[in-house]
C-alpha cells in the first residue's frame, strides 16, 4: 500500500475499501497478457465451428431419435 493509499483509508475507509476492489477486480483483464502466467497457454486457431462439426451431426441424429 503507497503512501496515497494509507493517507485515503485514514480519511475514508469506506472509499479505500472500494478503491482496493475496483485495484483487485481490474486483474480479470490480464487474460491477453503473454507473461509468466500464461506461458504454457496454447490456444487453438481453428474456429470453434469447424471444432464443432463433427459434434453437431452426432447430436441432431440423437435428438431426431428422441423426437
Amino acid at each position: 500500500m503507497n503512501w496515497l493509499e494509507r493517507s485515503i483509508s485514514m480519511v475514508s475507509p469506506r472509499w479505500a475499501y472500494k478503491r482496493m476492489a475496483w485495484r483487485s477486480g481490474m486483474s480479470i483483464f490480464d487474460a491477453g497478457d503473454r507473461g509468466r502466467l500464461n506461458s504454457n497457454w496454447n490456444p487453438s486457431m481453428t474456429p470453434n465451428e469447424n471444432m464443432n462439426q463433427a459434434q453437431r451431426s452426432l447430436i441432431r441424429a440423437r435428438a431426431q431419435d428422441l423426437e
